[in-house]
């Protein structure tokens, strides 16, 4: 009976690696199939992030007012200063140009301020593609091909800028080299092959570790299990003889057989909650992991679609780890991201908390208003603040942006609505946040 299963058990097990095997294989042929789409949007993402804060930095109650007399106005300098910031801060390798434009009566689109040293005149034509007649409507986009013009070759990203009663007055538009664009592609395509065919590699020698380690436990367990049914068994067929001997030997070989039976059954239910802690929860900050996360938004879109649904949610994103990361190493990134993790699920509990991304957390409060999120986004400024006098951080302090949503059932129709009002609100957070340091680095005086 024991060769039996455990024949069984290897024939499982040898079928499971077999079928994780060609799954992980079929996997990296879509990765690489769809690789050069997956760059374009990588770097897209990075253009975008730049243009949406640049806008979220400019005042729009100014940009509004602005003509070709308006030079030296309180509110030319205003947007001007805004828009420096950009220019004398991020790296000239790629950014080219960042200003602002504006739609005429005519349709076209004109520009308006530009802080560039061979800056455009105010009401110059722009050319421009397709992209920037969806910023102009509210939906920030990128061109999907690169033109030319007689500053050089360009990809643009458009974001539009709102003034007070949130109407669009017009466009922050940052132009990236057409050639740094392609080397971008050419380079995370490589980076994509690499991970593909190392993840392949790794996957499988993963899945050969963990299947003999299951092999292990399950043997073991099957050792275990025949011995307490021979114990049960001899139990049972000498149940006569047992009522003949002493009734504290019979109490004991009971007692030995219940005790090993529950026993085994807190071995497996231990090793079932760590196979499920594993599946579930981000192995370096404890908060749930992306699968988590994604089940999560799939129960909320079922009771969003049953009309069930009540919830907010907040996005977090630490500020500045690129330069943390680039100034004193990848160990301190990590420092400060478990350090961040803490904070936030300290604020707002861990089984609500989700690392989504590298530097980027969310938590889905289920039954919480906007201002229950509201409380509980001063307790993590509380808890930021006082990691930071604990650790002392006088040099790499800790700091995170964050924005919050909560979900409208007149105007949201499924969870990513939700989500995207929040990250918006985050990256007005992060926008205010580099307004005050005065850049996209960290000025630690400041912070």
């Amino acid at each position: 009976m024991k060769i039996g299963k455990s024949t069984e058990a290897a024939r499982m097990i040898l079928t499971t690696l077999v079928v994780l095997f060609i799954s992980t294989m079929l996997l990296s042929g879509i990765l690489l199939n769809n690789s050069m789409a997956t760059a374009k949007a990588l770097i897209n993402e990075r253009m975008l992030d730049i243009a949406n804060c640049g806008a979220a930095v400019v005042n729009g109650d100014d940009l509004k007012v602005l003509t070709a007399d308006s030079y030296d106005t309180p509110e030319y300098q205003s947007v001007l200063n805004s828009l420096v910031v950009f220019r004398d801060n991020i790296d000239k390798d790629h950014l080219r140009y960042i200003y602002c434009a504006y739609q005429g009566e005519d349709g076209e689109f004109y520009f308006s301020i530009d802080p560039s040293f061979d800056a455009a005149p105010f009401g110059q034509k722009l050319i421009h593609s397709d992209g920037i007649y969806s910023a102009i409507e509210g939906t920030p986009a990128v061109d999907s091909t690169p033109y030319s013009d007689e500053w050089g070759s360009f990809y643009s990203a458009y974001s539009p800028v709102y003034d007070s009663e949130r109407n669009i007055v017009g466009l922050v538009i940052v132009d990236f080299d057409a050639t740094w664009y392609r080397n971008q592609i050419i380079s995370e395509l490589g980076v994509i092959l690499f991970v593909g065919i190392t993840s392949v590699i790794i996957n499988g020698l993963a899945i050969l570790w963990v299947t003999r380690k299951l092999r292990h436990n399950l043997s073991r367990l099957t050792v275990e299990m025949d011995v307490l049914a021979e114990e049960v068994a001899v139990l049972t067929e000498d149940k006569s003889a047992a009522e003949k001997e002493n009734g504290s030997v019979k109490s004991d070989r009971v007692g030995e057989t219940v005790f090993r039976i529950r026993s085994l059954q807190k071995k497996i239910n231990d090793y079932i909650s760590r196979v499920r802690s594993q599946a579930y929860n981000d192995a370096m900050t404890g908060a749930g992991n992306r699968t988590a996360f994604n089940e999560k938004m799939s129960q909320l879109n079922e009771e969003i679609a049953n009309g069930t649904a009540k919830f907010s949610m907040v996005i977090f994103d630490i500020n500045g780890l690129k330069t943390i990361n680039d100034d004193n190493g990848h160990e301190a990134g990590d420092s400060i991201i478990n350090d961040a993790a803490s904070a936030i699920i300290e604020a707002f509990g861990a089984e609500r908390v989700y690392r989504i991304g590298g530097d980027e957390f969310a938590a889905i409060l289920d039954d919480a208003t906007i201002e229950d999120v509201n409380y509980m986004m001063k307790n993590l400024d509380s808890a930021v603040e006082r990691i930071n006098k604990e650790k002392r951080r006088n040099t790499i302090p800790l700091s995170v942006s964050m924005g919050a949503a909560e979900y409208d059932g007149s105007a949201d129709d499924n969870f990513k609505h939700v989500f995207k009002r929040a990250d918006i609100a985050m990256y007005d957070d992060k926008a205010r946040y580099y307004k005050k340091i005065g850049g996209r680095r960290r000025s630690d005086p400041q912070l």
